[in-house]
């Protein structure tokens, strides 16, 4: 994730849109991490043995329930509107360059 904030700063202050891409795509590579550990963090607290979609749909619920730490509930709510838009960013760039 440092590698895709020193990508989005150089973008930022460059307006280079292949550091705003480069980003993105180190920011794509890593959500799966972070998604991860929320659902497995989500079957810890709610003793579950929930596998897939199922895992998630319940790591989102326990989220917005107010069951996990507030650091993982506030990347729960915000962590999609991040990854969209950052990818919103550099499409914006593209289309005005």
């Amino acid at each position: 994730m440092l590698a895709c904030l020193a990508s989005w700063t150089v973008f930022v202050f460059t307006d280079a849109i292949l550091w705003g891409w480069l980003a993105w795509v180190v920011l794509a590579l890593g959500v799966p991490l972070g998604e991860t550990q929320m659902v497995a963090r989500a079957r810890r607290a709610r003793h579950s043995n929930a596998t897939g979609m199922a895992a998630y749909g319940l790591a989102i619920r326990s989220a917005f329930a107010g069951q996990l730490p507030p650091l993982i509930t506030f990347h729960a709510i915000f962590s999609a509107a991040v990854f969209f838009g950052s990818l919103v960013c550099p499409i914006g760039v593209a289309i005005a360059g």
